[in-house]
This record gives structure tokens, C-alpha cells and sequence, in this order.
């Protein structure tokens, strides 16, 4: 029977022997609920993280970047723009070009351009990759559409605004997806260590069991998420140490598991006293084999 639920994870994962027993032989499924309700909990942290970012980068390099945007008007499919061109948009406190706006035809490529994006009359050209370049046609623009840095200005606040509600659904599900792969390669792992330890678990109970091991891990990343420290690869690999431990111990504690369960349903006998025959326990009717049928005697 089951004795712990699934929030007792949360403060038991650290080497409680029962609690580990109890997820191994107890519990049912490979806990995909409990580890959805956790990743609910800690993609908030990131979201905040990715929040704060975003409104630190707005708040100075993209302001000054912004600023520097100047009228433009698409009409008929059509860029124009009072600036004196070619126009260049560069990163703040460099001579990195970010864009460039030509609409007179002098600079027609990228490569001319020395930037990710060139705007040109009747085009918008950036660059998807170091080896892709995309162009978007402006001709779907027929009507007249107009914006300058007070109107940047103003979506990008509302993108600050709401950016965080906005990826925490993407967020959770790949990090979900994520995790839920994770632990099942840690299940076959954990096969690894039942049979060492002749623990008898189901791949199910491994990945429940993994499932706990890398619990401790989530919750440091939720953590770390919120202060202003770089961990780099060293917590990614010291993470996976400490779940692998976690997991190891966890078929450890189960050894033996289902011998000790069938040893339990053992009929008791008692040992006799000196003189006396050994107690047995009762048999039923059913128990007493049937003897030889009745044959009538020969006359």
C-alpha cells in the first residue's frame, strides 16, 4: 500500500530509505503528474529571469538603439523615409552595424550593407544565419502604414509588459518534455543499478525513482534562476552526478524488495517444545488431497 504521496517528494528526496522503498515498489505510472507540477512551479523563476532581461536590455542598449529609428512610411508596398540615405543603425558605443535603410537602390545586398538587416524600397533583407538570408516582399502592404521611434517605443514596452505570461506556456512544455526524456534515460540507467543491487525493480519504478533523484536538481535550477551567478557546464555535469547518486541510492535501499514481500505470506510454524510436535497451522478441507474413489466389496 501506498504510504507517502507525491508531495512528500519534495522535503523526503534526501535519503529517506522508506520514502525511496515506497516510490520503488509502492507508487504507480512513471510520475509524469508529479513532475508536470513541479516544472509549473519552477518555469516561473525563469520566466521572471527571462522578464527582467528583457526590461534591463530595453531600459539601455535598446533604448539607444531605438532613438536612432527614424520616420518610416510603407504605402503601395513601398519604403520611405525623410532620413538622408543610406541610414545606419549601429549597436550602442560602436561602429557595429544592426541595419542599414536605402531605399534610393545604391546598397542592394548585405554584403554591401555590412549588416544582419538592409531595408530597401520595396524589400527587407536580414539575415537568418551565417548561412541563410531571407528577404520578406513588401508588397502585401498596400495600405499605408507609419511608425517612428515613439511608436517602437511603445510596442516594446508592451512586449516587456507581457513577455514573461507570453513564454511561460512555451517554456513549460519544452522544459517538461525535456525533463520527462531525462528521466526516462535515468530509468535505463537505473536498470543498471538493479541489477547490482538485485533490487527486482520495474523500468517504472527506475523512472519513478529518477524521477525523485532529479527533483533536487530542478528546484537549485528554479533557484540559481533568480540570482545573478553563472554556473556554466561545471552545475550541468555536478548535476547529473548528484541525480545518478540519488538514483543509486534509491535501488540500494530496495534490495531484496520482493523476496522480503513473498517471505511475509509464508505459512507460520511454530517450533515444538521439547516432548511436544510442532504446531501446525490449520488446513482447510480444500488443502486434504482426495483419496482413492470407493469400490464396493467383491461378493
Amino acid at each position: 500500500m501506498k504510504k507517502y504521496s507525491i508531495f512528500h517528494t519534495v522535503v523526503m528526496w534526501c535519503f529517506s530509505p522508506s520514502f525511496y522503498r515506497d516510490v520503488g515498489r509502492n507508487w504507480k505510472g512513471i510520475c509524469a503528474w508529479y513532475l508536470l507540477l513541479l516544472m509549473i512551479a519552477a518555469c516561473i523563476p525563469t520566466a521572471i529571469a527571462i522578464k527582467r532581461g528583457c526590461s534591463r536590455f530595453l531600459q539601455a542598449e535598446g533604448k539607444q538603439i531605438i532613438e536612432q529609428i527614424p520616420p518610416i512610411a510603407i504605402k503601395d508596398g513601398e519604403v520611405s523615409t525623410p532620413a538622408e540615405q543610406p541610414y545606419v543603425i549601429t549597436l550602442p558605443d560602436t561602429d557595429k552595424r544592426l541595419a542599414v535603410i536605402d531605399t534610393t537602390g545604391e546598397v542592394t545586398s548585405l554584403a554591401e550593407a555590412d549588416a544582419p538587416v538592409l531595408v530597401t524600397k520595396t524589400e527587407i533583407i536580414y539575415r537568418q544565419s551565417e548561412r541563410e538570408t531571407r528577404t520578406q516582399d513588401l508588397s502585401q502592404f498596400q495600405e499605408e502604414f507609419k511608425f517612428d521611434k515613439e511608436d517602437v517605443t511603445r510596442w516594446a514596452g508592451i512586449i516587456d509588459r507581457y513577455l514573461a505570461c507570453a513564454l511561460y506556456p512555451v517554456i513549460l512544455i519544452g522544459s517538461y518534455i525535456g525533463r520527462l526524456v531525462q528521466i526516462l534515460l535515468y530509468g535505463l540507467v537505473g536498470l543498471i543499478f538493479s541489477a547490482m543491487f538485485r533490487a527486482r525493480l520495474k523500468y517504472s519504478g527506475l523512472v519513478r525513482l529518477s524521477a525523485v533523484a532529479v527533483t533536487p536538481i530542478i528546484i537549485a535550477d528554479a533557484v540559481l534562476e533568480l540570482l545573478p551567478v553563472h554556473t556554466g557546464s561545471a552545475w550541468t555535469w555536478g548535476g547529473i552526478l548528484i541525480a545518478m547518486v540519488l538514483l543509486l541510492f534509491g535501488a540500494a535501499v530496495n534490495h531484496g524488495g520482493p523476496a522480503q514481500v513473498e517471505a511475509a505470506t509464508l505459512p507460520l510454524v511454530v517450533p515444538p517444545r521439547p516432548g511436544r510436535a510442532a504446531i501446525q497451522p490449520p488446513v482447510s478441507r480444500a488443502d486434504i488431497p482426495p483419496g482413492p474413489p470407493n469400490v464396493p466389496p467383491r461378493q
